[in-house]
């Protein structure tokens, strides 16, 4: 079957074997959605900025350095600067307990994670490790707003947003059953040959799915085709703590919809008892996850667009 191709043409990338947040795979898909819905002007200054990138993780072009922050992250561990000062920035762990109204999520996000829209100095380097997705999202865009940044710090606030916009709509990076966001409670399916994490069910495996044999860039062109006739309007009211209690809401409902008596917890791990999903499952999971990166490239969009007039 022949491809469709994506508005611009980059060089093939294997998938990584090992699952990170939404896999490199998903975290293109969403760029590569939201490069579909971005302005001229927002697009010449990515342009612009990412002339600027000296950094060799990823190759440089705004759907290959969406998964950056991820290696970025992981490059500096165990004990790295980059690692130690930057893994906890990736999500946002409200309990699973907290009830659906959105005043008590939006409440137990605030007690998490105190809103810090803005910070002295920059906010790649000094900021607090302990930090979340929903205020990273904020301080970056605030630094690409900002005239006065320097184009160093810009790029980083680049790279960073594009990844953080994906991770907060990857459900499990939005909530936390002592068990680090599903990565103590193990599975299996049809789609796997081995057990797995719930998390990196979530990060990888349905993105698979989802894809097929296509490339990321290919499938992502084809989800922004898609969402070019849904009211994508409505996607974007809110921000980033209004669309992390969102995730939250979809994991409550549906990742963690495991039929058992008692989830496992970090401090009780499965993983020689894995659960057996049921099997309706990976279809509500597909669902969820396609809309996820749609809104994911929408938002992202949204923002850059607004920061990079």
């Amino acid at each position: 079957m022949k491809k469709i191709l994506p508005l611009f043409i980059l060089p093939l990338i294997f998938q990584s074997s090992q699952a990170l947040a939404w896999g490199d795979d998903g975290h293109k898909i969403v760029a590569t959605v939201a490069w579909n819905f971005m302005t001229p002007t927002a697009k010449a200054q990515v342009k612009a900025i990412l002339e600027n990138n000296k950094d060799a993780l990823t190759d440089n072009n705004f759907v290959d350095v969406a998964p950056w922050a991820d290696k970025y992250r992981d490059a500096g561990r165990p004990d790295g600067a980059a690692y130690k000062g930057t893994r906890e920035w990736h999500f946002i762990d409200t309990p699973l307990a907290t009830s659906e109204d959105d005043e008590a999520i939006l409440d137990a996000e605030a007690k998490i994670c105190p809103y810090v829209p803005k910070l002295e100095g920059v906010a790649s380097v000094g900021a607090p490790a302990n930090d979340c997705v929903v205020n990273k999202i904020e301080q970056f865009a605030n630094e690409l707003k900002n005239p006065d940044t320097t184009k160093e710090e810009k790029v980083f606030a680049l790279k960073f947003i594009v990844h953080f916009v994906g991770d907060m709509h990857q459900p499990f990076h939005a909530v936390d059953d002592n068990d680090h966001g599903g990565n103590c409670v193990w599975v299996k399916s049809d789609h796997s040959i081995y057990p797995i994490t719930l998390h990196s069910y979530w990060d990888g495996q349905l993105v698979r799915n989802l894809e097929h044999t296509l490339r990321p860039e290919d499938y992502g062109y084809i989800l922004a085709k898609r969402t070019e006739h849904m009211n994508y309007s409505e996607w974007t009211k809110g921000y980033t703590r209004d669309w992390a209690a969102e995730s939250f809401k979809l994991a409550k409902d549906v990742g963690y919809k495991l039929n058992v008596e008692k989830l496992p917890t970090c401090a009780n791990e499965n993983k020689n008892a894995p659960i057996e999903l049921a099997k309706d499952y990976d279809k509500e999971a597909d669902a969820v996850a396609e809309k996820q990166l749609q809104k994911a490239g929408v938002r992202l969009a949204a923002i850059l667009n607004a920061a990079l007039k």
